[in-house]
């Protein structure tokens, strides 16, 4: 089999969601056809058809454990082609992200500012894990602060916020960047003090801000 006929069976075998909930279940440890079976509620020939399936692309491989057959991964096999074939776009969202990041940081240290456009008291970042950020504006408002605590470039940022976790999301499909930006509260009473502090408007004035920013740089 050619590289090109190899990838295509690999990307076939990951095309089926029970398939890559497979290999999710696997990546914890080996299991048999029936422990692999039970979250599924499907019966066992049909387990044991996509496991079929992933064996010949080269994703597992049967044991041999008394009167077990577990299956596992096979170490490296084609997900490490699949993280070669990858490489080059994730390369190239890194630099986008990078770009991005540097961008944010020389702007926040020269000229701060709130979403209104009114400078701000503190601007302090962090950007890795573990590390923190502040945000004190003048005249009003606590301060919007907290600690990153998930970097995966180029695609996710997770932190915690004012007792509130945020995640940041960007996914990128045929040269359009979506992002989508969620903000998890403990309780009601916590999500309702903070929009009467205008957490909900002040993340919509940035997103729009820095969006019409892109546009003008790329234009």
């Amino acid at each position: 089999m050619n590289s090109e006929a190899r990838m295509s069976a690999v990307f076939s075998a990951l095309s089926d969601p029970t398939r890559r909930a497979i290999l999710a279940r696997l990546a914890a440890g080996e299991a048999t056809v029936s422990e692999l079976a039970e979250p599924f509620g499907l019966a066992q020939p049909t387990i044991s058809k996509h496991l079929r399936i992933l064996e010949k692309a080269g994703f597992i491989e049967q044991g041999r454990d008394a009167q077990r057959r577990p299956r596992s991964l096979v170490v490296g096999g084609p997900l490490k082609d699949v993280d070669a074939w990858l490489k080059p776009f994730r390369e190239q969202w890194e630099r986008r992200f990078d770009r991005l990041e540097s961008f944010l940081h020389k702007k926040a240290k020269r000229d701060p500012k709130n979403p209104d456009g009114v400078p701000l008291v503190k601007c302090s970042i962090d950007l890795r894990v573990g590390g923190e950020f502040s945000f004190v504006n003048r005249g009003h408002g606590p301060p919007f602060a907290g600690v990153y605590r998930v970097i995966e470039r180029p695609s996710l940022l997770v932190f915690d916020a004012m007792g509130a976790v945020g995640t940041v999301r960007l996914e990128g499909d045929r040269g359009v960047t979506s992002m989508t930006v969620t903000i998890r509260c403990a309780n009601a009473e916590h999500l309702e003090q903070l929009v009467k502090l205008g957490i909900a408007e002040g993340t919509d004035r940035t997103l729009d801000n820095l969006v019409a920013h892109i546009a003008k740089t790329a234009a």
